[in-house]
């Protein structure tokens, strides 16, 4: 990945703009620790106001693998996806359908890498949050789990969550 040949006090920019969720997004990637957007910048011809706004997508980078992981339409409910960003001449392979949600509302995807595990967020409602884990070994996604918010807070269902699957 170019990111491996970055010095530590230069930043490696990667330029997601093949990826069919409208952006453009420019990502500081210092070694990929806490990678976070820098720049966002609308794609294609057409006056960013005429498209509907989505947020960029959030992006982890665990052992070996940089993630993105974005929301997208679906029919009539948002989908989130996640993949692998690799140091291909063509970074963007296949991204996995991992949920769907029809919370009008904003989902927040977030992508996590911990301790050799990597999980993506989401919210699924104003009170619950989606969250789909990954299996190294056989590359497969879990199935969506759901952790309620209702009597406490969006940041303590996520402390659960990451407790759930760091804590295993």
């Amino acid at each position: 990945m170019a990111s491996r040949a970055a010095s530590a006090g230069r930043r490696t920019r990667l330029l997601l703009d093949r990826i069919a969720w409208g952006w453009i997004l420019v990502a500081p990637l210092l070694g990929l620790a806490g990678a976070g957007v820098d720049r966002v910048f609308p794609a294609g011809p057409e006056p960013a106001a005429a498209r509907p706004e989505r947020p960029a997508p959030a992006i982890a980078q665990d052992r070996t693998n940089a993630w993105a992981a974005f929301e997208y339409d679906a029919s009539s409910v948002t989908g989130i996806k996640v993949g692998i960003i690799d140091d291909a001449p063509e970074p963007f392979g296949e991204f996995t359908a991992i949920g769907t949600t029809d919370y009008s509302g904003s989902i927040d995807v977030r992508v996590h890498a911990e301790q050799g595990f990597l999980w993506v967020t989401w919210l699924d409602g104003s009170e619950e949050v989606g969250w789909s884990v990954y299996d190294d070994g056989s590359e497969i996604w879990s199935s969506p789990d759901y952790e309620s918010y209702a009597l406490d807070d969006l940041a303590s269902a996520r402390e659960r969550i990451q407790e759930a699957i760091v804590g295993q």
